[in-house]
């Protein structure tokens, strides 16, 4: 059992993702956030720091974030991967999902920070019930 988790949250907007970092420090127990705000430097942090889950912007200027998770992949990173986008699912491209992205949230549902902690938390197999419901 790991008190401490570690998060990579990345995206192109800084305030976003210090955003994402600081309601995750908060609202779930023993989380760690890290930020980046490009696929290069999410690719830096990941070779110098343990990271348990990555939590990635879609649209960036650099790579997208299923390009992000592909390198990830390629580079024999088998980190949990969660696409957290303003855009809805339906508006990325669906050949490019791939079993590979652990997971999709949206950002603008009111409760997406809960929802973020409790899919960071089934991701990484925290907390003993996994609640097959």
């Amino acid at each position: 059992m790991t008190d401490q988790v570690r998060i990579l949250c990345v995206d192109d907007d800084p305030r976003a993702a210090e955003l994402a970092a600081r309601q995750l420090a908060t609202r779930g127990d023993g989380i760690d956030a890290v930020t980046a705000t490009s696929v290069t430097e999410g690719l830096g942090v990941l070779s110098e720091q343990s990271i348990d889950c990555v939590v990635s912007d879609y649209e960036m200027p650099e790579r997208n974030g299923l390009e992000f998770l592909s390198e990830l992949r390629d580079r024999g990173l088998d980190v949990p991967f969660i696409l957290f986008t303003a855009r809805g699912v339906e508006s990325v491209d669906s050949d490019a999902i791939t079993p590979d992205l652990t997971d999709f949230l949206q950002k603008g549902r009111v409760d997406r920070y809960e929802t973020l902690v409790d899919r960071i938390e089934d991701a990484i197999g925290d907390g003993g019930d996994d609640g097959h419901g």
